[in-house]
């Protein structure tokens, strides 16, 4: 695996929160067009704004 391929999957909690650069959010949809590995992870972290969403403020402070 390529230091961008992981750079680009380690990327992908930012994409599926929204909180990237429109530049950089592209680079990752490009990315999933073509690598099933980086679709399959995707998937997986597609709850990950629902989840967050019951967070309380207390919990998030720890």
């Amino acid at each position: 695996m390529s230091a961008e391929h992981v750079d680009l999957r380690l990327a992908l909690g930012a994409y599926v929160l929204g909180t990237l650069p429109s530049a950089e959010a592209e680079r990752i949809r490009a990315r999933l067009a073509e690598c099933a590995e980086c679709q399959a992870e995707h998937v997986q972290l597609t709850g990950l704004p629902a989840l967050l969403a019951t967070v309380t403020p207390a919990e998030a402070a720890g």
